[in-house]
């Protein structure tokens, strides 16, 4: 459990953990579903975090370029871009 603010998206969040192989994680997800949790979109805790304050719309955009970086050297400036670089102070 990670309380807001101090989460990275600034909300109340849960993080489950299974053990165990496939199948008996399968078997956690659908249960979660049937007691009314669905999944995150994709961007979906960025999109909360930067709504919240947490990561300016620099970083955020940083996110989306680390996941698209398709060489050592972008992923590097991705990352700069991520820890503050290149926002304002």
């Amino acid at each position: 459990y990670f309380p807001g603010p101090n989460s990275f998206t600034g909300e109340d969040v849960l993080e489950l953990q299974g053990h165990g192989g496939p199948i008996v994680l399968d078997m956690l997800l659908k249960r979660c579903l049937e007691l009314g949790c669905r999944l995150a979109r994709p961007g979906e805790f960025s999109e909360r975090a930067f709504l919240n304050d947490k990561l300016d719309l620099a970083q955020a955009e940083a996110i989306a370029d680390l996941i698209e970086a398709s060489s050592a050297q972008a992923a590097r400036n991705a990352l700069r871009s991520l820890q503050g670089a290149f926002s304002q102070r």
